[in-house]
């Protein structure tokens, strides 16, 4: 009777021995292999698309912005070999700043319908999407009109950098007025400085002066500029303006009777990394 009932014990150990080998065999969680932006750069223009991949095919991910709930990818069905590994989210709706805001985007990747947090796997990170600031201007003596964007103006230690673009246009009518007195000669500046404890330095870009005749529109001309603030104090502010202007004559730049500086100048102040 003792063998029976030992024998009885021995073979209910061994099925469920096998039950939970073959369990923890399938309970594996689901790992996220891959979350990274999907055209290579964590600074955007308007929006931002991120790019994921997981080591097996996954249920749903769900994904969130800035700590809240914005979207879920539906995967396969539970237990479908053959469902995606991949998966794309963008978001389109956030706000941006010329200095790039920042916002973390996290992925939850589920391979089991009823999302046991030990069949998930979640990742982050943190992007930056940038809007640019656009000021539309207009000459008192020259009647040039001019177009002054500051796409970018921000702080990656130990650079600060500038991305800046002008374009004019010539509202007058050579029909109305002749053509040497509605023409007009525009050129293009840029500069950016950064000034703070041990450091003040400048860089400047331009384009050529050119004819802008009656009714035409030049440019945009563009320039990518950068300071380093490398030689600064850890924790100490700095101040930088970034300067995009049109230089606007007329009618001839030899003997002009009218004259335009169009500026705008966009200030932000920076606190300088450790290293």
């Amino acid at each position: 009777m003792f063998k029976l009932k030992f024998k009885t014990i021995a073979i209910a150990i061994a099925i469920l021995s096998i039950f939970l080998l073959s369990f923890a065999g399938n309970s594996e969680a689901l790992q996220i292999t891959t979350l990274e932006p999907a055209y290579g750069s964590y600074d955007s223009d308007y929006a931002h698309t991120v790019y994921l991949e997981t080591d097996r095919p996954y249920y749903v991910v769900q994904w969130y912005v800035d700590g809240v709930y914005a979207w879920t990818s539906i995967g396969g069905l539970e237990g479908d070999e053959d469902g995606p590994t991949s998966a794309f989210f963008c978001t389109d709706y956030l706000s941006g700043s010329v200095t790039g805001t920042p916002h973390a985007v996290e992925a939850i990747a589920w391979d089991q319908e009823d999302h046991s947090n030990t069949l998930s796997d979640s990742d982050s990170y943190t992007f930056y999407i940038f809007e640019p600031t656009i000021v539309e201007v207009e000459g008192d003596e020259t009647d040039v009109e001019a177009t002054l964007t500051v796409h970018r103006h921000y702080y990656r230690h130990p650079m600060v950098y500038a991305d800046l673009s002008a374009s004019a246009y010539n509202p007058l009518d050579e029909d109305e007025i002749g053509k040497r007195l509605a023409t007009r000669y525009v050129a293009a500046e840029f500069k950016l400085t950064v000034s703070g404890p041990n450091v003040n330095v400048v860089n400047t870009g331009s384009a050529p002066r050119t004819k802008l005749p009656s009714l035409e529109s030049v440019g945009p001309a563009s320039a990518s500029l950068y300071c380093s603030i490398a030689e600064g104090i850890a924790g100490r502010t700095y101040t930088s303006r970034a300067y995009v202007a049109i230089d606007a004559d007329g009618p001839a730049p030899q003997n002009p009777d009218a004259q335009d500086y169009l500026e705008y100048i966009d200030g932000q102040t920076f606190t300088r990394e450790d290293d």
